[in-house]
């Protein structure tokens, strides 16, 4: 797990770097140098975007992560799986644009009555599509290579940091709003190019299909498993942004601009899991490949113990300090309280189960994993279309964390009754416990007459209490090593 290790280090450092700049710019910037509606519209752009998105590579990301491994040869190119590889988003698009072309008049209807300014941008929404798929598919090409902290700097802090220049940009009124959009849109056009540059900086994709070894059975097997998770990443990325796009059908763009600010919030409970994943998927594929099913477990394990325990101290850190830390926006969006205290649950059990995803979608179970995406699918869209309209931002949120929770259970269950895997022990009970019993400082008010110090002092003590707690209950002993204190103090010049 030495090279999962380190590379996750690695993207949860920049993750959480990118965590800071979204923080100033989502939550900080944003608010203030922009309005409600004109938030609402960046949101909704994007979500509407990035759901087309995962239409276009017609499922070969997945299939990049399962069948990677049986090409892997450095010295011939990996027999040309790039270029194969770029067949499907390419042939996708195509079909896509038709889709979005014919459908244009439907969807633009949809909208016009609560969110008209995304109209006026609609045409945005392929070329944004285009660069969003092609950056996914780019950055797992890179993970299936062991590269993945530079896809993860560009992807995390690249497109957050262009942004905050443009929206500082359009505040001082020297773009209009039309050209803030269209930078907008570009930054993720050049993140692309980059990462396009980088591909050919660390591999060979210039070399020719092999026919050799692309057969027309494994030619079939990999098209048949590409179609089948096309399906499945639409309604994956349609669990986190199918909220955001439809909420702007039921509700003023405003309140659509409110949802999708606060949602960010609980959203950095999961960071350490998109870190690790990015990684981890492709050593779990390999290792599934070659039938090495205790390191699996192991990786299974592991991850859901550090995860389920760096979850639970943001988990606390956020539903405790949420009250105070809204005080900080203007007060439109203290109406977004519950919708942060509801979608944490969610995250918070997302981060338990750890890398489920990876194991049951790159084993040969994965048609069972994708029925169990079209009945989530089915159920997830009743949930929207029932809370939206009944409970508005609230309901979105609680249609969100009911069908990802869920969805998460299924899969657990499944892999520990098909595969004799799952990761939880006594460990997971005590982290448990720590969290319940730490959320007991929701009840403990800290009047400091600054709602920032009140958030700085209980966060020290939130994270002092977790950590002692952690100590004690021996949840990950070997963090606490003497060995480990020892390594700690020499980096830090001790």
């Amino acid at each position: 797990m030495g090279e999962i290790k380190k590379q996750g280090i690695q993207n949860a450092a920049i993750a959480y770097t990118g965590v800071v700049l979204g923080f100033l710019s989502i939550l900080v910037i944003q608010p203030y140098f922009l309005k409600p509606e004109e938030i609402g519209l960046i949101r909704v752009l994007y979500s509407f975007s990035l759901l087309v998105s995962t239409l276009i590579p017609l499922g070969i990301g997945s299939a990049t992560y399962k069948f990677f491994p049986q090409f892997r040869s450095r010295e011939n190119g990996n027999h040309g799986f790039f270029r194969f590889m770029l067949l499907f988003p390419l042939i996708g698009f195509v079909i896509t644009g038709l889709l979005v072309f014919i459908l244009r008049e439907k969807i633009i209807d949809l909208y016009s009555d609560r969110s008209a300014l995304f109209t006026e941008f609609f045409n945005y929404v392929l070329p944004f599509s285009f660069s969003l798929a092609f950056i996914s598919l780019l950055t797992i090409y890179c993970s299936s290579l062991f590269k993945s902290s530079f896809p993860t700097f560009l992807s995390d802090i690249v497109t957050k940091l262009f942004p905050v220049i443009i929206i500082s940009l359009y505040y001082l009124k020297w773009i209009s709003l039309s050209r803030f959009v269209f930078l907008y849109v570009l930054c993720f056009g050049l993140v692309f190019l980059i990462l396009l540059i980088y591909v050919f900086v660390i591999d060979k994709p210039w070399v020719a299909i092999d026919k050799s070894k692309f057969t027309g059975n494994k030619i079939k097997e990999i098209t048949v498993y590409s179609l089948s998770f096309s399906f499945a990443s639409l309604a994956s990325l349609g669990m986190k942004y199918l909220d955001t796009t439809l909420i702007g059908i039921y509700v003023p763009l405003a309140l659509a601009g409110i949802y999708g600010t606060v949602i960010f919030i609980p959203v950095v409970i999961e960071i350490p899991l998109q870190a690790l994943d990015k990684i981890a998927g492709a050593k779990i594929s390999d290792a599934l490949t070659h039938n090495r099913m205790k390191e699996i477990q192991y990786i299974y394990y592991r991850a859901s113990k550090y995860l389920f325990l760096a979850g639970g101290l943001l988990f606390l850190g956020i539903n405790i300090n949420i009250h105070k830390l809204l005080w900080l926006l203007p007060q439109d969006y203290w109406r977004g309280e519950w919708v942060v205290h509801i979608v944490s649950i969610g995250t918070l059990f997302n981060m338990a189960t750890s890398v489920n995803n990876s194991i049951i979608y790159f084993s040969s179970y994965y048609r069972y994993g994708l029925a169990f995406l079209a009945l989530l699918i089915i159920t997830s869209f009743v949930n929207y279309l029932i809370f939206i309209p009944l409970w508005g931002m609230e309901g979105a949120a609680f249609a969100t964390v009911l069908s990802s929770v869920l969805f998460n259970f299924l899969k657990f269950f499944f892999i520990w009754r098909k595969m004799g895997l799952q990761p939880f022990d006594a460990g997971s009970l005590k982290t448990l416990l720590l969290i319940a019993a730490c959320g007991l400082l929701w009840f403990v008010n800290i009047d400091l007459g600054s709602a920032t110090l009140e958030i700085a002092v209980m966060s020290v003590l939130i994270t002092l209490l977790y950590l002692t707690g952690a100590y004690y209950l021996k949840i990950v002993p070997e963090i606490f090593s003497s060995r480990n204190f020892n390594e700690i103090k020499k980096r830090i010049g001790f």
